[in-house]
């Protein structure tokens, strides 16, 4: 069986039934997929190398967690073990499992399949997503829209990094680490910015830019562009005449972004200086494409 489609089993199996078992559960993102779980009622344990307050928190919240490499304390009936790339390839539960044909997958995949049949709101970036996204699922939650939220951080409104609601809709915190945004369905994709990182996965930075794009233009899915850029971007006083390249060097954002904004109608030069085509109105929907400002 797909291991995706294993995840999907599990998740719509009804609640109180299953256990998943997660190696490496005081992660951040690990810890919001324990507590995910957990809210379906399923029975979740896990390990981890350190215990930290997180997994202090865990434990209160009725998970168990361990932090020994030991056989002895995992769970011989586990239906799903999700497990994270930083857990080292000669782990011991991590093989025993494998070599045993338990259903293992990997954190990434497992968003994936919570994604596949919802609507989400998926916040990519190399700086600035964890940020986003809180505010994101804090505005959806406030307002009594609802949402399920996976963050990256633990939000200080509500001291936790994942919360639920009978609302679908989920705002996901999209890693670009092992190109684990790119298993996700986002019907909103936000890209906070773009820096060389993770070259050791990406190797050069324009794979790194090849990547984001694609999170970006998911081919599958109906796609609304959010595009933040900086206050100057509308308000530069530019010289006159400036190719697109040397308006880029200025404002020091890379052609790659700059370029699409232009042929799509998004912005455009005006004399004296870059305006949007679209005016921001107080009064738009949520929901509705427009410009964002930091």
């Amino acid at each position: 069986m797909d291991m995706q489609q294993k995840v999907k089993e599990i998740l719509n199996s009804p609640q109180g039934v299953g256990i998943v078992y997660f190696i490496g559960i005081g992660g951040i993102g690990m810890s919001a997929l324990a507590r995910y779980f957990k809210s379906l009622n399923k029975e979740v344990s896990g390990y981890d190398k350190t215990e930290t307050t997180l997994t202090k928190e865990l434990v209160s919240e009725g998970i168990k967690v361990h932090y020994n490499d030991d056989l002895n304390l995992i769970p011989k009936d586990a239906d799903l073990v999700i497990y994270t790339p930083a857990v080292p390839q000669d782990h011991e539960e991590l093989n025993y499992f494998r070599d045993n044909n338990y259903a293992v997958v990997k954190r990434s995949d497992v968003l994936g399949a919570i994604t596949a049949d919802r609507f989400n709101i998926c916040i990519g970036g190399t700086h600035g997503k964890t940020t986003v996204s809180a505010m994101t699922a804090h505005i959806l939650r406030h307002t009594g829209y609802g949402c399920n939220a996976f963050l990256g951080g633990i939000s200080t409104n509500y001291e936790t990094n994942f919360w639920s609601s009978e609302n679908e809709t989920c705002v996901v915190e999209a890693d670009e680490y092992d190109r684990s945004f790119l298993k996700l369905s986002p019907d909103i994709a936000v890209i906070t910015s773009i820096d060389a990182d993770h070259l050791d996965i990406y190797g050069t930075e324009e794979n790194l830019q090849d990547a984001f794009v694609e999170f970006g233009l998911h081919p599958e899915h109906h796609i609304l562009k959010y595009y933040l850029l900086m206050p100057a971007v509308f308000l530069y006083s530019l010289p006159a005449p400036l190719s697109l390249e040397q308006l880029c060097q200025v404002l020091h954002y890379p052609l790659w972004i700059m370029l699409p904004l232009f042929q799509q109608g998004v912005v455009h030069l005006q004399s004296g200086g870059l305006r949007p085509q679209m005016e921001m109105e107080q009064t738009k929907p949520v929901f509705e494409p427009h410009i964002i400002l930091q």
